[in-house]
């Protein structure tokens, strides 16, 4: 029988086009069948977003979550996705659903950190980062997100702390500096955050220096 809930019909042609090299997955008989149906829309997935179709990939991560309901990566994919396209209330569920399989995952509770900060859920954001830290202590992005948090919400010296300990971790790192800066001009201490810009200046300036984790990191289907 054909798929329950997928149509090839209902995809975009660039994904049409793509799966119809892969009639199999439209045909399952039994459990087994349904899992390699959603490992290869993963497979193409990834090829699409590869490709730059992002809408066609998040289409197709749609309807393989019809198939499944206990794949964290698919829901990690969504939300990746979303994102991308600035829906970040559709982003942070996507990345609930998969805490809610991967509890134990990082990357996931960056990722909601990073959307619930695009939607102006400090509070949320501050405590998805923290879920972050304790994971894996050593997450300079983790600590970065959090200091900016916590300058948002005037809460200052926690947020140097949090920024000091990115520092001790990644000492050559821009982004920290000029976001300590940031911190010392809400302060209303220009002169000490001028020492800091500057300094996140001259780093910038470096070839092979490290940069918060980028958008695209956010996408963890692999795992």
């Amino acid at each position: 029988t054909l798929c329950c809930f997928l149509t090839i019909q209902n995809l975009p042609v660039y994904a049409q086009t793509a799966l119809w090299q892969n009639r199999s997955c439209f045909q399952m008989e039994s459990t087994a069948d349904s899992q390699d149906c959603v490992n290869q829309m993963l497979i193409q997935g990834r090829s699409l977003v590869s490709n730059g179709n992002l809408a066609e990939a998040l289409t197709l991560y749609q309807k393989a979550a019809q198939l499944t309901n206990d794949n964290a990566r698919i829901y990690s994919a969504i939300g990746f996705l979303q994102v991308h396209q600035n829906n970040f209330a559709d982003a942070a569920e996507a990345y609930q659903k998969a805490i809610a399989l991967e509890p134990d995952n990082n990357r996931f509770y960056y990722a909601l950190g990073y959307s619930l900060a695009h939607l102006g859920d400090n509070d949320g954001a501050e405590q998805a980062y923290r879920q972050a830290i304790k994971l894996m202590p050593t997450d300079v992005d983790a600590y970065l997100s959090l200091g900016i948090i916590l300058t948002r919400k005037g809460e200052y010296r926690r947020a140097l702390l949090s920024h000091a300990t990115a520092l001790a971790l990644q000492p050559d790192n821009p982004q920290i500096y000029q976001a300590i800066g940031a911190v010392y001009v809400a302060l209303g201490n220009p002169q000490e955050a001028n020492t800091f810009f500057e300094r996140a200046g001259w780093l910038s300036y470096r070839p092979n220096i490290p940069r918060q984790r980028a958008r695209n990191d956010l996408m963890d289907d692999r795992r």
